[in-house]
């Protein structure tokens, strides 16, 4: 048999095998780009599709605040302009926000199926790579999970990897370093905070020599290096980038707005239901890491070609998990970053032992996909689904006021005001997720809330006659009995709660161009800060006064259908009438729509024990438990 002969079957059956790893990675980014097909809950997004339709209408980028009335005027730059314009084409193409959660999914696939890749590049053509890719991509994924929201971060992320799919991949030097600057380019427009991950690895590689085998001058290293920097420049808003990045890296007061995109990371990450499992995976993730590189140092030539300078690997380990502790948002570069370390570390194990090794792969895996993957899905990942996600977004709250038009000014909680830049820019909103131009209003209404007169003397100052604000928190007096949170804010006889929704109340100003409004909506015996049992369940209320409370529930289930709150009110008065497999039915379906209603699990939990259902008050009760625990708050 001749040589060619010899050389057929081998070619074939390589050709088989890549045929069989490209379905095998794309059926794994398939499967997790479908996960990640949620229902749209991220606040900014809405606030962005208006700025993309703004550039395209000819507004131009924006460059001060004309959206709020806290800080109209103020400079405010669109930092991640690209991915504003392409978000409200997507939005405008598929006829929706609808099409914006497809737009996330489809690059949470493909970011999974390049890591996939990354994977196989590092391991080459061997049975590890088979069972590698199915153990770190859901590792990365549920560590990642929290960050995989469509924002500009999103695209930047996925900008991220195709940076090292280059640098991975065997093109020569130059053309590596000139794909790199194109994608650099393009990622600032995107989002020139997170183009700094980039600039830092091409630097590094460039000024370590990770490409270039002969001996490169430190001149011609620096032209390099300084091309990668000015990409960064080269966006709209210019030097004005640097501002953006000082400004959240150095000045930034995370106690203003608790925003968890810039939280350092601290012990209290670890506890299970905050991001789910994602702290503790990216901790054993990096551990694994720190083991590879120290097996590694000695073994360079199981890494990929760029990754094999020692002091470049070390470098930019130390910085991008330095990054991730600094701010988390930084995690995703580092795991991505580390990810040929930790194939290559966990690859070189096998040696000789392979089927041991094959055990505690398949262990890992089996953990993985049976346990946290799932769990990761079920108790902290948003639903999946098309359309807005009104247990987080004030969808009808806002439609309620763009029904009947209360008198101005709105203050709205610091989350809402994405949404009401997006859906309702007749009424400026008073805060928003820019943050920037809002420093100086929050901690002025920080400082206001130290007494119910200097909180009303604001209000006043401000000219606020209507409020979108959270649900308040509930108090118990012995004395006094029930009362909330807002009642120091919003007393009932200067403000009428007239509508709420499963995340937000709304409060008019007792004015004359509200008076319409509050005589026909205000709720008088129904008050959100109130347990929604409290109308059919209290001692010593007056039947009038129930009766009115009841109604008041029907009224705003008849408004609005899917209030939980009001959901379980009714619930607790069909459960009053002995009518148990009603109440049930609603708290059910209560649960169907927001399955972290405590208030919902409790009711419920009370129904099934009077049943003599004893095993699902059981079940019932260890959900509330969980829901409530501190390490869930």
């Amino acid at each position: 048999m001749t040589t060619q002969q010899h050389e057929k079957p081998r070619d074939k059956r390589a050709e088989l095998e890549r045929r069989a790893w490209f379905g095998f990675a794309a059926a794994i980014a398939l499967t997790f780009g479908a996960l990640t097909h949620w229902v749209i809950f991220e606040y900014d997004l809405f606030w962005q599709v208006r700025a993309g339709r703004e550039i395209l209408a000819g507004s131009g980028i924006q460059r001060v605040d004309r959206w709020s009335f806290t800080a109209f005027g103020q400079p405010w730059f669109n930092f991640q302009w690209l991915s504003t314009v392409v978000d409200y084409l997507v939005y405008r193409i598929g006829g929706g926000y609808s099409a914006l959660g497809w737009l996330r999914a489809i690059l949470v696939a493909g970011w999974i199926f390049a890591l996939a890749a990354l994977i196989r590049r590092t391991t080459g053509r061997t049975w590890s790579t088979w069972v590698l890719t199915p153990l770190l991509v859901p590792w990365l994924y549920v560590a990642c999970s929290f960050r995989l929201q469509m924002r500009p971060d999103l695209f930047a992320t996925c900008w991220n990897v195709l940076l090292l799919t280059i640098w991975l991949s065997s093109l020569p030097w130059l053309a590596k370093r000139i794909s790199s600057l194109v994608v650099l380019l393009v990622w600032a427009n995107f989002h020139s905070g997170t183009c700094l991950f980039g600039i830092l690895f091409f630097s590094a590689a460039v000024f370590f020599g990770c490409d270039f085998p002969a001996r490169e001058r430190w001149v011609r290293r620096g032209v390099w290096v300084a091309a990668g920097v000015a990409t960064w420049f080269l966006t709209p808003i210019g030097w004005h980038a640097v501002d953006v990045v000082l400004l959240n890296a150095v000045s930034y007061d995370y106690s203003l707005t608790h925003n968890p995109d810039f939280r350092p990371f601290d012990f209290s990450l670890l506890a299970y239901r905050n991001g789910g499992w994602s702290p503790l995976l990216w901790v054993a993730y990096t551990l694994v890491a720190v083991v590879s590189t120290i097996r590694l140092v000695s073994r360079r030539e199981l890494l990929p070609p760029a990754f094999r300078k020692l002091p470049f690997l070390l470098f930019l380990e130390v910085a991008f998990t330095a990054l991730a502790l600094r701010n988390i948002r930084a995690l995703p570069y580092q795991m991505a970053f580390l990810l040929p370390v930790v194939a290559a570390g966990l690859h070189s194990l096998v040696g000789r032992r392979v089927w041991p090794a094959v055990a505690v792969f398949l262990a890992g895996i089996a953990v993985l996909w049976g346990f946290f993957l799932p769990d990761q899905v079920a108790s902290v990942s948003k639903p999946l689904g098309a359309g807005v996600y009104d247990v987080e977004i004030p969808v009808q709250s806002v439609d309620f006021i763009k029904r009947n038009h209360p008198a101005g000014q709105l203050l709205n909680a610091y989350p809402f005001g994405g949404y009401l830049v997006g859906e309702l820019p007749e009424y400026p909103v008073a805060i928003d997720g820019r943050e920037r131009p809002f420093f100086g209003f929050r901690a002025e209404q920080q400082a206001a809330m130290s007494s119910t007169a200097s909180f009303a003397e604001f209000l006043r100052r401000r000219g606020i006659n209507t409020v979108l604000e959270k649900p308040p928190g509930m108090t118990y007096d012995p004395v006094r009995g029930f009362a909330d949170t807002h009642l120091f804010l919003f007393p009932p006889s200067d403000w009428a709660q007239v509508f709420f929704d499963n995340v937000s109340v709304v409060y008019l100003r007792r004015v004359p161009e509200n008076a319409a409004i509050i005589e026909r909506q205000e709720y008088r015996s129904l008050r959100r800060g109130l347990p929604p049992n409290f109308g059919a369940e209290m001692q010593g209320i007056p039947d009038a006064t129930r009766a009115a409370h009841e109604a008041e529930l029907d009224r705003c289930l008849s408004e609005n259908p899917r209030c939980v709150y009001c959901m379980v009110g009714k619930a607790a008065f069909h459960r009053r009438r002995g009518h148990d497999d009603v109440a049930v039915e609603m708290l059910q379906a209560a649960l169907v729509i927001n399955p972290a209603a405590a208030e919902a699990l409790v009711v419920l939990s009370s129904i099934y024990e009077g049943m003599g259902r004893t095993a699902e008050a059981a079940q019932t009760k260890r959900r509330f438990e969980k829901l409530t625990s501190p390490a869930a708050l």
